[in-house]
């Protein structure tokens, strides 16, 4: 399958979305972005392949960063 990275300034990060399937058998992430015209997303990501840690890690730190830049604005 196709391999993709996504890579963005903390400053920029807006916040996630997550999409299940399946009973959260199938999860995807979407990344928003601030930019100078408004708010971008990222396309989708799996994250199936991660474990509940891994998974609880990510979402942990993206919440963190996401109340970070809101703090500042």
């Amino acid at each position: 399958s196709r391999k993709n990275s996504i890579e963005m300034p903390k400053k920029e990060f807006a916040g996630y979305k997550l999409h299940s399937f399946f009973m959260r058998y199938r999860e995807k992430i979407v990344l928003f972005r601030k930019t100078k015209k408004g708010l971008a997303s990222y396309p989708p990501v799996s994250i199936t392949a991660l474990s509940n840690a891994e998974r609880y890690a990510l979402l942990k730190v993206l919440n963190e960063l996401k109340l970070k830049n809101e703090i500042k604005t």
